[in-house]
C-alpha cells in the first residue's frame, strides 16, 4: 500500500518528518550529532530560518519548532543551537498535533515529532547502545 506522503512529498528534502519515524506513538531514543540553522525558502513566502539537529549515522535533519527548542534548552542547559548537536541523548515521539493553517485560517491536524521533556534514563541509553551494536556486528562475531 502507498502512504499518501509518498505521493505528496514534504516541501524540504533532507529533513526528518513524522512519517519517516513511524505511526503516532512511535518512540525512539537518539543521540544528536550536529546542529545549526537552515534557511527555508518556500515559493510565494518570505524565507525563514529554522534551527535543526541531526542524529548519529544520519544526514537527515530534524527541524525544530519553538516547543522542541524549549525542550532542548531545558535538557542541555543552553539556548545556543550549536551546542545541541554534540552527543545529547533525547527521546523523540510521534504525536498528533494541531496547527493553524496560514491560508485557510483553520486549525488542522498532522503527525509531528516532539522531543520528550526529559532525557532518556541511563538504562534506556545502555539498551539503545547495545541494540545498535548488535545490529552493526556481523552475525557470529565476538562481542
Amino acid at each position: 500500500m502507498t502512504h499518501w506522503r509518498e505521493v505528496h512529498k514534504r516541501k524540504t528534502p533532507g529533513m526528518l518528518y513524522a512519517e519517516m519515524v513511524g505511526p503516532v506513538g512511535t518512540r525512539r531514543i537518539v543521540r544528536t550529532a550536529d546542529s545549526g540553522k537552515i534557511t527555508l525558502e518556500t515559493p510565494g513566502e518570505e524565507a525563514t530560518d529554522m534551527p535543526w539537529v541531526s542524529f548519529d549515522h544520519s544526514p537527515i535533519k530534524l527541524g525544530l519548532n519553538r516547543t522542541n527548542c524549549k525542550v532542548l534548552e531545558t535538557i542541555t542547559g543552553t539556548s545556543e543551537v550549536e551546542a545541541w548537536g554534540r552527543g545529547v541523548w533525547i527521546v523523540i515521539t510521534v504525536v498528533r498535533a494541531k496547527y493553524p493553517d496560514r491560508q485557510t485560517k483553520q486549525r488542522l491536524e498532522t503527525d509531528a515529532i516532539r522531543i520528550a521533556p526529559a532525557p532518556p534514563k541511563p538504562e534506556e541509553i545502555k539498551a539503545e547502545v547495545q541494540r545498535r551494536e548488535s545490529i552493526s556486528r556481523p552475525q557470529g562475531a565476538p562481542k
